[in-house]
């Protein structure tokens, strides 16, 4: 398990590593569509989704390390946080108007 926060980050800018960005871009596309329907569909615990976010990709990130699936990573916990935010803001602009 990588406990660096924001390694990706600090690889990305001085190494320029595309698998970096590859990395942070994936992870954040993959919680933007929960953030967004999680808002849809339980639109009384709307303000709950950044949190159930944080919860489900620390839960994903667990099972990665229990499993040995992959690289358990903080900075995954990170990226899945932020696109889980853009998509509940994105439903915040669009479909509660």
């Amino acid at each position: 398990m990588l406990m660096h926060p924001l390694w990706e980050y600090i690889a990305l800018f001085k190494n320029i590593s595309w698998h970096a960005a590859r990395d942070i871009v994936m992870n954040m596309l993959l919680f933007i569509p929960y953030g967004f329907l999680f808002s849809c569909a339980y639109v009384k615990y709307r303000k709950y989704t950044i949190i159930l976010a944080i919860a489900l990709s620390v839960f994903i990130e667990i099972i990665q390390l229990i499993f040995q699936l992959g690289w358990s990573e903080i900075d995954d916990v990170v990226n899945n946080t932020i696109g889980a935010f853009i998509g509940y803001k994105v439903y915040g602009r669009t479909i509660k108007k």
